[in-house]
């Protein structure tokens, strides 16, 4: 036991096998409250998800980190292999740090309507304002529409997300990017269940209703 132990058990024997694997498992140890009425659909999907995602690490595998420090939140921290733990700086919603001349707060990342059950919890995750160079470089993480967002201040660089149904949808991430008006946004982490967000059509309200923004298109997903 341990969390996320068994599923990257789990992970390692399918890795090993040929035939097709199928996985019951059970949930619901960190429901709060733990009644019935908490397990709702979008807890179970957030359950399942984790467990998915507790299954692979090969994408930081194939990254060498080992001159890097990894800023991550509480819940991440947790879930990476012990070899990790000693690069790391644990930041939580509304911390600071000095990194390497960089700075970097820590901003709150969540779903709406705010719920205990929902994909992405306040406070769980983080956004990222970085300061470098005299640059102000905003990472929305996985969010929607939030307050916080709306609310910022002279961002020259946003990486702003949108899939449904995981964050928002373009529109919401185009009225808020009209909001804080960065001078620069790129949309990343477009790709849902139904494919990859139409960017184009994010791009056309931004472009019309304030020309001082520019909307930069990436490549993201070449394989797609």
């Amino acid at each position: 036991y341990g969390d996320g132990e068994s599923e990257k058990a789990v992970g390692r024997l399918v890795k090993s096998r040929s035939e097709k694997i199928y996985v019951a498992t059970k949930c619901g140890r960190r429901l709060a409250p733990h009644i019935n009425a908490s397990y709702t659909p979008e807890a179970l999907r957030r359950f399942v998800e984790d467990s998915l995602k507790h299954m692979e690490l090969e994408t930081l595998k194939t990254i060498d980190i080992s001159n890097s420090t990894i800023v991550a939140p509480q819940a991440v921290a947790e879930k990476l292999p012990e070899k990790y733990q000693a690069k790391l700086k644990i930041l939580g919603n509304g911390e600071n740090l000095e990194w390497s001349e960089i700075g970097i707060s820590a901003l709150p990342m969540y779903n709406l309507p705010e719920s205990p059950d929902s994909r992405h919890p306040k406070g769980r995750g983080n956004g990222y304002l970085l300061t470098v160079g005299g640059k102000s470089v905003y990472i929305s993480g996985d969010t929607e529409d939030i307050p916080e967002m709306r609310a910022l201040k002279n961002i020259d660089v946003a990486f702003v997300c949108m899939n449904l149904p995981y964050t928002m949808d373009i529109h919401q991430a185009s009225g808020a990017v009209l909001d804080f008006k960065p001078k620069i946004v790129y949309p990343f982490h477009y790709r849902g269940k139904e494919g990859l967000s139409d960017v184009e059509t994010f791009k056309k309200p931004v472009a019309e209703e304030n020309e001082n923004i520019e909307v930069r298109l990436r490549d993201w997903y070449p394989e797609n």
